[in-house]
């Protein structure tokens, strides 16, 4: 079975690409082409007959790979090179066991009419009542806030550690500036789910956090070097870091720390700027009813 055959089959498209939907009654499945195998998608109440449905046609319907029924979303995915016809009477036999079910909106996660949504490059069943309220107020999508910090924080580790080790190189290192802000940006909006203008600079601090501890590493380290260097003798990384304190309150070690992180701020904010703006341009596309 090709992609094309859904559309004989009376699937629609959507603007997402290799997302179809199909409607009978109030009843709507979502088509999405996985390669070479497919997955029929719908959102409805859990229900017993269900549940077992699902685990029945996994052990005796030869095309179906796997199943799972979470949060409201029925999912099926088929086998690859599955045929136009096995594909129909598989569609057709979920209708049957779906009739007296009602989909359920992805929103309020009520049972009430629903629409194919395309929302935020993704493609959502929503009651019109909160098709409505995220047209007027797309702020209302909740994003994990928590998780994104977190992201932010974890993935900036990365520059951190580059910040840390090669810290010696001099101004140059101030380059790392463009991949704190890749990182920061990117771990928030992976783990958030998306950005807002609160994770926006939030994500910007646990960035410039990040970069703070890439600046412990480095200052361990050159302590360690110098100490050894001047007396001869071994300094462990743990003596260094007690004394870090004291080799802070140097106006004039502070003032280099502050030069350096200077050229680094402006390459993060100016990451962050540039980031943003290109996801607000993929993402700005309207709520379209389809």
């Amino acid at each position: 079975m090709k992609e094309k055959d859904l559309l004989t089959l009376g699937f629609k498209e959507t603007p997402k690409k290799h997302f179809y939907y199909h409607q009978q009654g109030d009843m709507i499945i979502i088509a999405e082409v996985m390669g070479q195998s497919f997955a029929l998608l719908t959102s409805v109440a859990k229900r017993k007959e269900l549940s077992s449905y699902l685990d029945r046609i996994v052990i005796h319907n030869p095309v179906v790979k796997r199943t799972y029924h979470q949060d409201s979303e029925l999912v099926i995915i088929t086998k690859k090179n599955v045929s136009v016809e096995a594909f129909k009477e598989l569609l057709d036999n979920l209708y049957e066991v779906l009739k007296g079910c009602k989909c359920e909106c992805r929103h309020c996660h009520q049972e009430k009419r629903v629409n194919v949504v395309y929302m935020d490059r993704s493609i959502e069943l929503l009651c019109d009542d909160c098709s409505q309220l995220l047209k007027t107020n797309p702020s209302v999508k909740e994003l994990r806030v928590g998780l994104g910090l977190m992201g932010s924080l974890i993935f900036g580790l990365i520059p951190a550690l580059i910040w840390g080790f090669f810290n010696q190189i001099g101004m140059i290192i101030s380059l790392t500036g463009i991949l704190f802000g890749l990182t920061g940006y990117l771990g928030f909006r992976i783990f958030a789910g998306g950005m807002n203008r609160k994770g926006f600079w939030l994500s910007m601090l646990m960035t410039y956090i990040d970069l703070w501890i890439g600046e412990i590493i480095a200052l361990t380290f050159s302590i360690q070097s110098a100490y050894t260097a001047s007396v001869e003798q071994h300094v462990t990384l743990l003596e260094s870091f007690r004394v870090l304190p004291a080799f802070l309150s140097d106006s004039e070690v502070l003032g280099v720390i502050l030069a350096y992180h200077f050229y680094a701020l402006i390459l993060i904010i100016t990451v962050y700027v540039i980031a943003h703006l290109i996801y607000k341009r993929r993402h700005s596309r309207p709520l379209e009813t389809l």
